[in-house]
């Protein structure tokens, strides 16, 4: 081991820190591992930067303080990249704790809320067939001014209408600009605008944003939506609305009109998750989108309607002409040719109208099949897609435990056979409870190849 006075300060100077402790710069660099955030030349001179996903994940917070005091080392200036990157790190992670945290709050919320209007459907036939018993009166008084069956929706979906909100909130609150490292990146460059560097390459390193929480957030809002549109699939089935289309038709309206709406946000959640290698949210992002086609598909656009079957004209004159009273022969004669010319024109009409009518049915029928390809051509859309959320599941078993039975009954449900009830099952509850014992502390954490943070709960 070397003395202070064997040591050539020239090529190893001594540091001395803010808190009065000192070291050589051997040491620091040793310390904060220097030779893996920086590329150095043969005359070991720094030359560039490595790449921050490289090194950060390997480096604890203890190595950026005083190794005598825990004192910081923020304040010099050749650390500053590997201090400054650690302690984004830390707030990254506390960002996504309080996130983890919100999420399961809003998720546990959610299962009570299915498991309450899954409870209450017992009785749902019941309620409904007292709004519409055989005194209407007694209907009129209960529902007050608003229409019966939808006081019995608002009064069931108030609280997944809550969360609904919620969970748009929740993905607003994680998105890429809400991170810690996002928000520095944007004052840095409001900086260099201001003070007007025109040859700053600064860009944003997308390797410290994470992406999970917000699809997490997705996932769930998509979910609060699914609970009610099922629910309200139970209400259009019961038989107490069996002899009112009209109460059937406002139900069904209620269920499609952010149908498309939703299969938009299926699409570019599936590709977000593809991109951020998350194949959880990826199979549920599809299977989602299936679930709301089968809803179209129950509830399909009208045909189009066939064409209208031109009139025979009606011909009630007599077979031999004859003189009306008080008229001449002359004035008969007129009368008969006048007839003729009329009859005549309305069958040359009824001809081109009927020429008419067999193009228009020629269409119809051509709009028809073209109809019945569109849905048919949408069913085997979502069913490959399906087979495809199936392939995910079988290579990524783990990621998406508890998504395969569910994605087979949605192959069920396109198929038109039968809907499945929303309740989460035993296997999907065990995965959220898992969910609970990650990301537990702030400590050191690890990361797989794809940069997905995982907690040292499992030390």
């Amino acid at each position: 081991m070397e003395t202070y006075q064997q040591i050539e300060l020239d090529t190893n100077p001594v540091i001395f820190l803010t808190c009065g402790h000192f070291f050589c710069m051997d040491t620091v660099d040793g310390l904060m591992q220097m030779r893996d955030v920086y590329e150095y030349d043969r005359e070991d001179n720094i030359i560039s930067q490595k790449p921050q996903e490289n090194w950060i994940k390997d480096i604890k917070q203890s190595q950026t303080r005083c190794p005598s005091c825990r004192g910081t080392l923020t304040d010099i200036l050749r650390y500053n990249r590997v201090a400054k990157g650690v302690m984004i790190e830390v707030l990254t992670q506390k960002f996504l704790l309080t996130a983890h945290r919100e999420f399961l709050s809003l998720e546990q919320r959610l299962s009570d809320t299915e498991k309450e209007l899954n409870n209450g459907r017992k009785s749902l036939e019941a309620d409904v067939g007292k709004l519409y018993g055989p005194d209407p009166t007694q209907a009129a008084a209960t529902a007050g001014s608003t229409n019966p069956i939808t006081s019995v929706i608002n009064r069931r979906h108030g609280r997944l209408m809550e969360l609904s909100k919620a969970a748009t909130r929740y993905i607003t609150s994680v998105t890429r600009e809400e991170q810690p490292y996002v928000r520095i990146h944007a004052l840095v460059a409001d900086c260099i605008r201001r003070k007007r560097i025109t040859d700053s390459t600064y860009t944003v390193d997308d390797t410290s944003v994470v992406l999970r929480n917000r699809l997490l957030g997705q996932a769930l809002f998509l979910r609060a939506t699914w609970a009610r549109l099922y629910d309200l699939l139970s209400i259009h089935e019961l038989k107490a609305l069996k002899d009112r289309p009209g109460e059937k038709k406002r139900v069904a309206k209620s269920m499609l009109k952010s149908i498309e709406k939703l299969k938009a946000g299926c699409k570019q959640m599936e590709q977000d998750a593809a991109a951020a290698h998350q194949p959880r949210q990826q199979v549920e992002a599809k299977l989602y989108h299936a679930r709301f086609v089968s809803i179209e598909l129950k509830f399909p656009a009208a045909p189009p309607p066939p064409p209208p079957t031109p009139e025979v004209p009606n011909d009630e004159a007599p077979l031999v002409p004859q003189i009306q009273n008080s008229e001449t022969l002359v004035e008969a004669l007129a009368r008969i040719r006048a007839d003729r010319g009329r009859r005549a024109r309305e069958a040359q009409e009824y001809q081109e109208q009927l020429q008419n009518y067999h193009v228009q049915l020629r269409n119809y029928q051509e709009q028809l099949q073209n109809y019945e390809a569109i849905i048919s051509d949408k069913r085997e859309a979502e069913l490959q897609s399906l087979r495809e959320a199936l392939t995910i599941c079988r290579q990524y078993v783990g990621s998406t435990s508890g998504l395969k039975p569910q994605v087979k009954e949605a192959k069920n449900m396109v198929r038109g056979s039968v809907f499945f009830s929303p309740v989460t099952n035993a296997e999907m509850q065990a995965v959220y409870d898992a969910m609970r014992a990650e990301l537990r502390g702030t400590g050191h954490w690890y990361y797989c190849v794809n940069r997905h943070p995982v907690s040292n709960f499992l030390e």
